[in-house]
């Protein structure tokens, strides 16, 4: 959880690498965690790697199909 949220930090600041660090972490830890895919994707979208963040949506909706966050 204090990785997802220094994620979340990092984000906010416009820091993708430092939140792109802290979520791998954060998946690493849980890697069946779909919520901490979700926001992988949404740190890749906003860097423009739409193909990156589209596997980590469908990844997420695999573990998870109910979670709207990933549509």
């Amino acid at each position: 959880m204090i990785y997802r949220n220094l994620s979340i930090a990092q984000r906010h600041k416009k820091n993708f690498p430092g939140a792109q660090d802290a979520i791998e972490k954060a998946i690493s830890l849980d890697p069946g965690n779909a919520a901490n895919k979700v926001l992988y994707g949404n740190i890749l979208f906003e860097q423009n790697k739409y193909g990156d963040a589209k596997r980590l949506y469908q990844d997420a909706l695999s573990r998870d199909p109910e979670n709207a966050s990933a549509l």
